[in-house]
């Protein structure tokens, strides 16, 4: 079951929120990875809390935060979802990639997340649920837009000006 269109929006002006914030860095061929993740206690000890949080199972919104994000279409989607709506416990056996894909279905639906994430990649070609003229408009975006940061802010403008749905 995907979101309803005002959670779909949600999520979008959150990934706006944070690109402005500079939390999430946008760059393609990355689905979710932390940033700035080591700091120091009172005893000036240097503590990962990435890797505090998978050891101790903690959820990934407790320290989204704290954290810089270096983040695609969908691993924005999927750290502003788990920011907005829920929680994502870690652990060593956690796959980002795959979660970063399951969430932005769950999030979309199977062909918006493909539009999405063919837009931001620069695909042409990306999944038979995309046809040519979609295919051709996802690249046109890339060679328009450039900059992933610039990109990723026309992919979820437009999700918010279409009413929660992705239209290349």
């Amino acid at each position: 079951m995907t979101f309803g269109p005002k959670r779909r929006v949600a999520v979008a002006k959150d990934v706006l929120k944070q690109l402005r914030s500079k939390k999430y860095i946008a760059q393609t061929g990355t689905y979710l990875e932390l940033e700035d993740t080591i700091v120091y206690d009172e005893n000036s000890n240097s503590i990962d809390l990435f890797d505090e949080a998978m050891r101790e199972e903690k959820d990934l919104q407790e320290i989204l935060p704290k954290v810089t994000c270096i983040v695609c279409a969908k691993g924005a989607i999927l750290a502003s979802k788990v920011n907005l709506f829920n929680k994502f416990q870690l652990n060593y056996d956690v796959d980002f990639d795959q979660r970063a894909g399951e969430t932005t279905e769950e999030v979309f639906g199977m062909r918006q997340a493909t539009l999405i994430e063919a837009a931001f990649e620069g695909w042409s070609t990306f999944d038979a649920d995309i046809n040519e003229e979609e295919g051709l408009k996802c690249r046109a975006l890339k060679e328009r837009y450039p900059e992933p940061l610039n990109r990723m802010r026309v992919i979820m403008n437009n999700i918010v000006r279409n009413k929660g749905v992705f239209r290349p």
